[in-house]
């Protein structure tokens, strides 16, 4: 569990699959990831339990969630998605994000999220 000031330099990277890499904190109520994301990665539609909130750092991507789609590409572009909720992206430059998901993802924390390791890379 982590406490105190974030340091994300000093959060150890994780590479997911080809395109895809995060770093990844959790305590007892949330996990937060920072994610870096290579133009053409599509994460295919999905869900899970827990709820999700989504902060674009810098980039542009597609986010389709409930019959709605949207492009973002303004740093802060923001967006909350509840559990068991279909959603999906596509990255349409390099993007960096932040994902904050309560309760922790215990899947992420475990290294078994197989949504997110069956993203490919395509051209955009």
């Amino acid at each position: 569990m982590h406490k105190g000031f974030v340091d994300w330099d000093k959060v150890p990277e994780e590479k997911i699959v080809d395109g895809v890499r995060r770093k990844l904190i959790t305590t007892d109520k949330m996990t937060v990831v920072l994610w870096m994301w290579d133009k053409g990665v599509d994460l295919p539609m999905h869900t899970h339990p827990e709820d999700q909130f989504y902060y674009l750092i810098s980039g542009k991507a597609r986010f389709d969630s409930d019959g709605e789609s949207r492009i973002v590409d303004t740093p802060g572009a923001s967006w909350m998605v509840p559990g068991n909720v279909p959603h999906s992206t596509v990255y349409l430059e390099d993007s960096v994000t932040m994902d904050i998901f309560s309760p922790p993802r215990e899947d992420m924390i475990a290294g078994t999220d197989p949504y997110i390791r069956a993203a490919t890379k395509r051209k955009v």
